[in-house]
């Protein structure tokens, strides 16, 4: 399924996106193409705020604008699952912000971000922060933070496996190439 030109103008409101809040969904086989989001804490293009539940196959291109926890698919996953899924969205965040999903604890799977990210602390182009696992990922858009700041993850406490980067990455303290501060594991 397609969703052209989704439009979402919300700069005051919470749980943003195609879907603002979603408690053990899934979502699957679901693209969006164009359109901007906006929204103030947990945005993002597919889904604001994710519990629990699982999205396969899923893109976006829509631009996202948001305040805090702020992604280009996902504003803020708890315990999810998100596999074989990519956006090439411009991201413009506060804290936790990143090209895919601002703030993760579950797993990510085969994804891919290359949209350029601005965000302050915690900023990463597929992560802004993650306590969960990503594994077969990578980003390569332009990334710009504050502290935190990562060409894939902002920070990580959980673990990383088979994943890369090529952004340009322009941050002030902890920034690094690939994460900006590590805690985790990465391999």
């Amino acid at each position: 399924h397609k969703i052209s030109h989704l439009n979402i103008n919300r700069p005051n409101e919470e749980d943003v996106g195609l879907f603002g809040r979603t408690d053990g969904a899934t979502l699957r086989n679901v693209g969006i193409v164009g359109g901007n989001i906006t929204g103030t804490i947990y945005t993002g293009s597919m889904v604001g705020y994710q519990m629990r539940g699982s999205i396969n196959n899923v893109y976006s291109t829509a631009n996202v604008v948001g305040l805090h926890s702020t992604g280009g698919l996902i504003g803020f996953v708890y315990f999810g699952i998100i596999s074989n899924a990519y956006t090439t969205s411009s991201v413009i965040g506060g804290n936790y912000t990143a090209g895919l999903v601002g703030h993760h604890s579950g797993s990510i799977n085969n994804a891919y971000a290359t949209g350029n990210v601005t965000g302050d602390n915690y900023t990463g182009g597929l992560v802004g922060q993650s306590n969960g696992f990503i594994s077969n990922a990578y980003a390569t858009g332009r990334v710009i933070g504050k502290v935190y700041t990562g060409g894939l993850v902002g920070e990580n406490v959980g673990s990383i496996t088979r994943a890369y980067t090529t952004a340009r990455v322009t941050g002030s303290e902890l920034s690094g190439g690939l994460v900006g501060q590590n805690g985790g594991l990465i391999s």
